[in-house]
């Protein structure tokens, strides 16, 4: 029986073998908080038994908010070809792409709010 994919993963895969400014890619923050690095969660979404389309919250912190929102744009650019090259995502909606500035730390990130949708991942496509 087909089985879908985990969307965080595929995310963070495909981010860090096609790296923004070199920037490392994690489902969590990094302890010292220094960016530039990108987060990657899963929000929401309906899983169903042949097909995922996930809401996923892609954060990308910089040392200011222009460079946070140039490097969302950059990471959305490298997410917006994953939707036409990779097997199994046949939709990529991009839903929100906003600056935000971290009340505890100061520090600035791009959020980008996104739907997906992914096929089954079928034994024979890896």
């Amino acid at each position: 029986m087909p089985s879908t994919i985990d969307p965080v993963s595929l995310i963070v895969s495909w981010l860090t073998e096609h790296p923004v400014d070199r920037m490392s890619v994690s489902t969590t923050v990094p302890a010292d908080r220094d960016p530039p690095f990108t987060t990657v969660r899963r929000t929401g979404g309906q899983l169903g038994l042949l097909h995922d389309t996930p809401l996923l919250t892609v954060r990308v912190w910089h040392v200011s908010e222009a460079e946070a929102m140039e490097a969302g744009r950059r990471t959305l650019d490298v997410l917006r070809r994953m939707s036409v090259e990779h097997p199994a995502v046949h939709s990529l909606d991009v839903l929100s792409l906003y600056t935000d500035r971290d009340p505890d730390t100061g520090r600035w990130y791009a959020e980008l709010n996104l739907q997906v949708g992914l096929a089954p991942t079928l034994p024979e496509l890896y």
